[in-house]
Parts: C-alpha cells; sequence; structure tokens
C-alpha cells in the first residue's frame, strides 16, 4: 500500500474517532447541562431572591446554555419573561474557579424577550436588589458552588430581538415594542455602548466611566410616549418624538458639564408641532448652577437661563429674553390635539425684553418676577365655536357630568328661585371666598404669575400636577368648560379661558357665576342652597364664621361635612375659620 495512500487512511480514521468523540463530548455534555436545570433555578433563588421558571435547558455549542420558556418572578409577580435565552460563558475561567458568578458571562442573547416594570405609589420600582455575589463560597443543596473567588473583570455584550417592555406606574400604563438592543461593556477599557431601534426610533448611548465619565447620547425620532409613566401631561405624546443629541462630562472633581441641541417635532396629524431647542449648563453633584440656551416655536425665540444663587437662603434665578415673540404666531405653532377645547384659538399681543424670576429652592418656596421692556399684552380674539364667552353676560343653562357620570343642569340667572344676584350676595360672603381662594380677585387680570411659578416648581418637584395656582377665574373657566383632570393640556386650555373671561365680562359678573354654580356638597350647587343644606337659612342671614365656613370647603366640597357643621370641627378647622374671619376684615370690595 502506497505511503500517500495509508496516510489518507489514518486521516480519516483520526478523523473519524474525533468526529464520533466530538459527537459523543457533545451529547455527554447536553445531558450534563440539562441534567443541571434545578440546580440553576435554586441558584437564582438562593442568590438573588427570585423565582426562576425553565420550560428546558439545552447545550449551546461550544460555550453556552441555551434556556427555552424562561420567566422569572418575584412576589408571584412577573418580572421577565423570554421565548428563548442563550448565555455564554468563559469555560476555562469556570473550570478554574470552579463556582457560579455573573462575571462568567460573556454574552446574553434573547429572542421574544419581555420586561415588566412596575412603579409603586411610594415613588420606588419594584425590582429585586440585585448585587454581584461578594460572600464567600456555598453550596446549593446539589452541592454547586457559587460565589467564593470572583472572575477576572471581563467585556460582556447583551443582545436581545423582539423586546417588549411593559411599565405601569400610578399614572399610567404603557407598553413600548423594539425590534433590538444591543450592549457591550468593556470593564478595562471603561467604555459601553447601548443602542436600541424599534421601526422609526433609533437611539445611541456611548458612555465612559472612571475618573472622567462621559455619556454621549444621539436619538433619532425617540418617541416621548413614555413621559406620560411619570406625569398626566394630557397630550398626545404617542405622535411626539425627540432628535438631537446629547453630551454630559464629569471630572475627577466632580463638576458636570452639559450640551445639549435637538427639535421635538410631532406627526400627523400635529406636524405643525416644531420645538427647537438648545441647552449648555455645569453643575456639581445632583444640582445645576447654571443652564442657558434657546427655545424656538413657530419661528418665535426665546433665551433662557437659570442660575442658582447659594448666598443666604438659596434660590433658582429664572431669566427669559424675548428678543421680538409674538404670541399669534408661536400659538399657530401648537397643533389642535394639544387644546382640543380650543380649535378656533387666535390670540394678539407681543413681548420685546427681559423676564426675570426668583423661586426659593426650600420651603415656603416664595418667588418673585418682573418685566421690563416692551409689551402688548396678550389678548383673545377667539376660542373656537365651542366657547363664546358672550352668551356669559346674560341668563344661560350650565349642563355639566359629575365625576359619577351624573348629567347635572343649571340655570343661571333669574328663571331660577336659587339663583343670587351679585347686589344680593353678603359682602361678607364676598370677602370670606377671596380670603379663602383669591386674595387679589379684584387686582389681578385672572392670572397671578408669582403663583404659577409656585405650583410650577411643587410640581416639578411631585413629577405630576399637584398644585394648580388657580384664581377664582381660572376656577371658573374649568367649572364652565373643561373637565376635572389635573394635565398640562387643560391647564393651558385653562389659561386662555381665563384671559376671555376677564376681557368679556366684569370682576362682578364673575363672582356672580361662580358662586351661582360652585359645588359646596353632593349634589348642591349654588351659595343658596348651600346656605340652606347646611345652615337652614338664605346667604343674607349668614354670620362671618358660616361664611367662612362656606368659604374654607370650597377646595373640598365632597368630604362629607354634616348639616349645622360647625360644633363638630376639629381644633385645626376652628382655627383656620378664625384666621379667615380676621383677614376678611381687611380685604375690600370695589364698588360696581
Amino acid at each position: 500500500m502506497p505511503p500517500t495512500t495509508r496516510l489518507r487512511i489514518a486521516v480519516i480514521v483520526f478523523l473519524s474517532l474525533f468526529l464520533v468523540v466530538l459527537t459523543a463530548s457533545y451529547f455527554f455534555v447536553r445531558q450534563q447541562v440539562r441534567n443541571r436545570q434545578p440546580r440553576l433555578v435554586e441558584y437564582v433563588r438562593l442568590q438573588f431572591g427570585l423565582d426562576c421558571e425553565l420550560a428546558d435547558l439545552d447545550y449551546a455549542f461550544p460555550d453556552g446554555i441555551r434556556v427555552f420558556g424562561l420567566r422569572i418572578t418575584m412576589a408571584n409577580r412577573p418580572l421577565l419573561e423570554a421565548a428563548e435565552a442563550t448565555f455564554r460563558i468563559r469555560v476555562f475561567s469556570y473550570l478554574r474557579h470552579r463556582s457560579l458568578h455573573p462575571r462568567l458571562l460573556k454574552s446574553v442573547g434573547f429572542q421574544g424577550l419581555k420586561i415588566h416594570l412596575r412603579r409603586l405609589p411610594s415613588g420606588e420600582w419594584f425590582l429585586p436588589a440585585l448585587t454581584v455575589p461578594s460572600r464567600g463560597a456555598g453550596k446549593t443543596a446539589d452541592g454547586e458552588t457559587f460565589g467564593g473567588d470572583r472572575p477576572k473583570e471581563a467585556p460582556i455584550g447583551i443582545s436581545i430581538r423582539d423586546l417588549e417592555l411593559d411599565i405601569a406606574t400610578p399614572q399610567a400604563t404603557l407598553k413600548r415594542n423594539y425590534e433590538e438592543l444591543e450592549a457591550h461593556y468593556d470593564p478595562g477599557a471603561q467604555t459601553g455602548r447601548l443602542s436600541l431601534r424599534g421601526g422609526a426610533e433609533q437611539m445611541a448611548v456611548d458612555f465612559r466611566t472612571g475618573p472622567e465619565r462621559r455619556i454621549v447620547i444621539k436619538a433619532d425620532a425617540l418617541g416621548l410616549q413614555p413621559l406620560l409613566l411619570f406625569t398626566s401631561a394630557g397630550l398626545p405624546l404617542d405622535r411626539v418624538f425627540l432628535r438631537g443629541n446629547a453630551e454630559i462630562r464629569e471630572s475627577p472633581a466632580g463638576e458636570i458639564v452639559l450640551r445639549a441641541a435637538g427639535e421635538v417635532f410631532a406627526r400627523a396629524p400635529d406636524e405643525s408641532l416644531n420645538v427647537r431647542l438648545t441647552m449648555e449648563g455645569r453643575g456639581s453633584g445632583a444640582s445645576w448652577d447654571e443652564l442657558r440656551g434657546e427655545m424656538t416655536i413657530g419661528g418665535e425665540k426665546v433665551i433662557y437661563s437659570c442660575r442658582t444663587v447659594r448666598e443666604g437662603k438659596p434660590v433658582v434665578g429664572i431669566t427669559l429674553r424675548f428678543p421680538d415673540f409674538s404670541f399669534p404666531r408661536a400659538i399657530a405653532a401648537i397643533p389642535v390635539s394639544f387644546r382640543p377645547h380650543l380649535p378656533g384659538l387666535q390670540v394678539t399681543g407681543h413681548l420685546r425684553g427681559v423676564f426675570a424670576a426668583t423661586v426659593a429652592v426650600t420651603p415656603p418656596y416664595r418667588t418673585t418676577s418682573s418685566f421690563t421692556g416692551e409689551a402688548r399684552p396678550l389678548r383673545v380674539l377667539a376660542l373656537g365655536p365651542r366657547i363664546r364667552i358672550t352668551e356669559l353676560r346674560q341668563s344661560f343653562r350650565h349642563t355639566f357630568r359629575t365625576e359619577e357620570g351624573k348629567t347635572v343642569s343649571i340655570i343661571v340667572g333669574p328663571e331660577n328661585p336659587d339663583f343670587l344676584p351679585y347686589a344680593a350676595i353678603p359682602p361678607r360672603m364676598i370677602r370670606a371666598v377671596i380670603t379663602a381662594e383669591d386674595g387679589g380677585f379684584f387686582r389681578h387680570r385672572g392670572i397671578r404669575v408669582n403663583q404659577l411659578l409656585e405650583a410650577a416648581a411643587d410640581n416639578l418637584r411631585a413629577g405630576r400636577v399637584v398644585r394648580g395656582a388657580s384664581t377664582i377665574t381660572m376656577q371658573l373657566a374649568k367649572n364652565l368648560y373643561l373637565s376635572r383632570e389635573r394635565t398640562f393640556s387643560r391647564k393651558f386650555e385653562e389659561l386662555f379661558i381665563t384671559l376671555a373671561l376677564e376681557q368679556g365680562l366684569s370682576k362682578q359678573r364673575i363672582m356672580e357665576i361662580y358662586l351661582n354654580i360652585i359645588e359646596w356638597g353632593e349634589g348642591i350647587y349654588g351659595l343658596v342652597p348651600a346656605a340652606r343644606h347646611y345652615f337652614g337659612k338664605p346667604p343674607g342671614e349668614l354670620t362671618d364664621r358660616e361664611c367662612a365656613f362656606l368659604a374654607s370647603i370650597i377646595a373640598r366640597p365632597t368630604d362629607g361635612w354634616p348639616e349645622d357643621p360647625l360644633p363638630g370641627l376639629s381644633a385645626g378647622w376652628q382655627q383656620y375659620l378664625e384666621l379667615i374671619v380676621r383677614k376678611m376684615a381687611e380685604k375690600e370690595i370695589p364698588t360696581e
């Protein structure tokens, strides 16, 4: 037999034996992996306190395991579900340390991953306290070692195809689907990258850890709908997107520098929305010393700056510069879906000057504000076909639905036997109401800028609308035309309806309508029914203290107040009434 033939036979025999050994090894390892399914489930339970369910476990050649039907829960609530997951590990590191450890992971790949996120009313997220194992070595019931010596940190990658996020907060629930998420982190180089893609949405984040941290974010058509999870905005954010870039740097000394630029835009039918933003800032720790930039909407520019002043009582100084701001052009750039009750909103007015304000950052949160420059006041020319302020100058029917869904109709005029004209309203009642609800009612134009700033600061601190800073005219606008839902959209509409009410009606007529339609208890609307229900007398016979009580419950009329309520009030509420009565004497009521 020629040498070449013998060599060929030897090679064939060797390859055959190699394939046999390789096949045998594959099935042996596969069986060993399958046998470890109970151990893996127990490891997750012991190490992280989570319940883990696997439909099947298989070997992924050459260095991984593949899980099918993965489900992880905590306190019987789902956290993570995956149709398929592949975990690649560093085999030699495992053989050297002989222990399970998250740092053994080289990469993780998911197919059909669903993540459940829940935010509790307390503000905390319902998530396990995951930590990298640091305790000494231990063993599961089957003898599998966990913990122990840590393997050396090495790069890790995560790849997800078909990602679904199921997020719930006290404000809303949201489901988001993404086609692909890729992440990579190299602890040696202290660099990482994350990219997300879903439909038209794309975002990439590059970051560096270590002494000098750096984050670079690039977003292309990133949806803003998730903001609804944290605020009751009442806006069609499902059609609103962000495009832009941002960079944040932190020096070893803790100084933070921010630079960002981008635009907020919307898709049909809200394509008229286009807001351009630039921002630069610097700060340290969790606070910003200064933020500045520009905002342009409808071609109208506002140059803003925000600076923290820490000398004495800390305050935030806000400056808005208006080079030549046209209210009509800015309002025209806001889509109708952002102001659904005001489809025909038309305004006039412009600003050229500087608005300056200060907001205290510690209680009490007081504000100051001023404007220097040239201004043509904002005036409302039209609100739309549904709202005609001129109709309120004579008798009209006010129809609305209660929170329980019941329809209520009130005639505001002499045709209603419970109607009380302004001239017949006791002055003490008017003084009590403006003391409790709106001390500057007869002096302002329906809007108090300082209170709006204080309310905005409170709402930002809370992450939702918790304070409205509503004047009596703003309350009337809401009661006549808007829902009770606290949203930024409704507040925006409320401001323009308020201006229109102040333009079209006298203060006396506004107060007259207000006191004849507001709620003073379940099914009790207007001052005459309220005085009759609580005190069994007409409004003209009410005492100062009784007027003070009625004014004090305007903000909370459905708390189950009893008839003849004064004797049963708490000590704190009694003191509140005494305060109202004392201040009533300071309030002046102008003559018509």
